[in-house]
């Protein structure tokens, strides 16, 4: 089944959607849900209704669109915020500024109230920051308010220690506490309307994590240039390991751990400091760094690199040199390592059963590379020999959106279905790599 060509012109305009979203298996799984909730027998009776009624467009976007959340999905991310958070922006006494953060899309809740209970745990008074959260999902945002979740949405060993912020129901299932839910504001918002994304003048911190990847080229550039925008010049941007990162390396640099896959604004030469300063804007002023004794402070995430900025000449002194141009590239340096070279040592590591070293090496070239199919499945095979099953399945669906015939990503994803109790989806998954295998010796 395809969507008539101006129903998929629709959505790829008002969100940004790609083909591979528009005619993909989820996109059919969509509208036989919606088929069933309208009572339309068939797919053309049930497509009519869909072009002519903004409602039942409205509840199919609803149904196409809801991601996959749990809590702290990928600890690195709100490890680095902890961190960051505790070494840079840390508040003395008597200080007022407020941290402000942007989770979009929020889907269910479960990332903005993680980075609430990061930035509580990290030490930050409840008055501090606040929460700014965005989906285009009004059913989401329901949920999400009323911070209620069955233990599905937690997995791994992420979410430990976290407990203490859930009360639980007489149903078994948990609901965020008050003093959390109090912190976070929840507002629909479309990512590709610069206007329904101004929660607040600027973000300090912005989540905006496994949903680019879903985006065409257009759309995906154009929401990464709104959200450039809206962060602080001094702000970290959180982006999931899978999100054509492609996009942000003409604006952005990395910041933090490779696994965080954080970045912040490209740094520029400094200014000459004999001009004029520029007029006041209306982001928050840089924080320094605190320094210790005997060292220089350095940004998070940034490696001194021992050569120092240009300064201005005093009474008497030479002129002392100009900044190296760190955008400009150092014809001495060795030229990068080839994917394919980074992929082959990062099997050898795997086999040889060093997984910590192996993750950090895949992660690193997903975060300076476009994501490939074959770097994402051998992220997923490091994961499962490491027993983060969530995290593995994670890793190996996104192969697969990226490479539909992975043959050895559709069995590895069968064989985590049959895992977790999925006996029907592990059979569809082999019986498609069998047609795979089939249609491979023919």
């Amino acid at each position: 089944m395809k969507l008539p060509p101006e129903l998929a012109a629709r959505l790829r305009r008002t969100y940004g959607l790609d083909d591979a979203t528009l005619q993909g298996p989820g996109c059919l799984v969509a509208v036989h849900h919606r088929m069933r909730h309208a009572q339309v027998a068939d797919e053309e009776g049930y497509l009519e209704l869909l072009g002519r009624s903004p409602q039942e467009f409205e509840a199919f976007v609803d149904e196409l669109l809801v991601p996959e959340s749990w809590f702290f999905r990928d600890r690195a991310p709100f490890d680095f915020l902890a961190n960051w958070v505790q070494s840079v922006w840390r508040p003395r006494e008597g200080d007022e500024r407020l941290l402000r953060v942007l989770s979009v899309p929020c889907a269910s809740g479960p990332e903005p109230y993680s980075i609430a209970m990061t930035l509580l745990d990290a030490g930050l008074p409840v008055k501090s920051f606040r929460v700014y959260a965005g989906d285009v999902s009004e059913r989401n945002l329901v949920h999400a308010r009323l911070g209620e979740y069955r233990p599905m949405a937690f997995r791994g060993q992420d979410a430990e220690g976290r407990r203490h912020h859930f009360e639980t129901l007489p149903d078994g299932n948990l609901r965020v506490r008050e003093n959390i839910r109090a912190c976070i504001s929840f507002n629909r918002c479309n990512l590709l309307d610069p206007g329904s994304l101004a929660f607040a003048p600027s973000f300090d911190i912005i989540f905006c994590r496994n949903v680019l990847i879903y985006f065409c080229e257009d759309a995906r550039r154009s929401v990464v240039g709104h959200l450039r925008q809206l962060l602080s010049d001094d702000g970290l941007f959180f982006v999931g390991h899978a999100d054509g990162l492609s996009v942000l390396t003409g604006d952005f640099e990395p910041a933090g751990p490779s696994g965080a896959f954080c970045y912040r604004h490209r740094e520029r030469l400094l200014p000459d400091p004999s001009a004029p300063l520029p007029a006041r804007s209306a982001r928050p002023a840089r924080r320094p760094a605190k320094k210790s004794a005997g060292a220089r402070a350095v940004r998070p995430g940034a490696v001194a690199s021992g050569k120092s900025t240009a300064r201005s000449s005093g009474p008497g002194e030479a002129p002392a040199a100009a900044a190296p141009d760190r955008l400009s590239p150092d014809p001495s340096a060795p030229a990068p390592e080839p994917p394919e070279a980074v992929l082959a040592r990062v099997a050898r590591l795997a086999d040889q059963g060093e997984l910590d070293a192996a993750r950090e090496h895949c992660l690193g070239l997903l975060q300076r590379h476009p994501p490939s199919s074959d770097a994402l499945f051998l992220l997923g095979q490091i994961e499962m020999a490491s027993s983060r099953l969530a995290e593995a399945e994670t890793c190996i669906r996104k192969a697969l959106y990226l490479n539909p015939n992975h043959l050895d990503a559709i069995i590895q994803m069968a064989l985590l279905a049959e895992r977790r109790g999925a006996p029907q989806e592990a059979q569809r998954l082999r019986a498609r790599a069998r047609k795979l295998e089939e249609a491979a010796h023919v």
